[in-house]
């Protein structure tokens, strides 16, 4: 484990060779992600770096929230120009995390059906739903929103509100690249599963 990924384990480790650094649960993670092609690892890599780092903003976001929130409360002053940067935030995090979130399998699951299948059977069911649903769905989210953007800039759009922010185009610019990182981790997780359900099939350990 050390050695795959150029780190050490720490002084003392009884822990057979495991990096104490890392989570048990990423530990096993890291050692599937060993076994997948090049292009699965790259966007993983992205996907992950991508929702790390824009799980930052949250930062900035709960500060606009609580001087917004102090403003209006105890100085009867309000600002929509502060509403407004408030929901850009919730969007770029939104958009950029959707990914990062599959990938960590955070997103809404009916547990109740698919706790009583095989690892096959759910192998097989996630391939298809990435196949069918998620990857033409995210790509032509993608391709439809390029072009909402380019209208946006077209014109020059901003706020229609007074006191509201100017140039609206630059949030809508995300819209396609994150789109299109979600399809991209449709696809990875699309092969990743489909060698996991022939594996299964082949009676290989997982």
């Amino acid at each position: 484990m050390a050695q795959a990924y150029g780190t050490a384990p720490l002084s003392g480790d009884r822990s057979g060779g495991r990096d104490l650094r890392v989570p048990p649960g990423m530990q096993s993670e890291r050692l599937k992600m060993n076994d997948e092609s090049w292009l699965v690892r790259t966007i993983f890599r992205i996907n992950r770096l991508t929702g790390q780092g824009v799980s930052w903003l949250l930062i900035p976001l709960m500060l606009v929230i609580v001087l917004d929130v102090v403003g209006r409360r105890f100085f009867n002053v309000g600002s929509v120009g502060l509403q407004e940067i408030e929901w850009h935030l919730h969007t770029l995090i939104f958009l950029f995390a959707a990914a990062y979130a599959y990938q960590r399998d955070g997103h809404v699951r009916i547990t109740m059906l698919r706790d009583r299948m095989s690892g096959r059977t759910k192998a097989w069911i996630e391939a298809a739903g990435c196949l069918f649903a998620l990857i033409p769905y995210a790509a032509l989210l993608s391709y439809l929103s390029y072009a909402y953007f380019a209208y946006s800039f077209s014109i020059n759009e901003a706020s229609e509100a007074p006191g509201g922010l100017p140039a609206r185009w630059f949030l809508k610019a995300f819209f396609p690249i994150a789109f299109a990182l979600l399809a991209l981790q449709g696809v990875a997780m699309f092969l990743s599963t489909l060698k996991e359900a022939r594996r299964r099939r082949a009676g290989e350990p997982s």
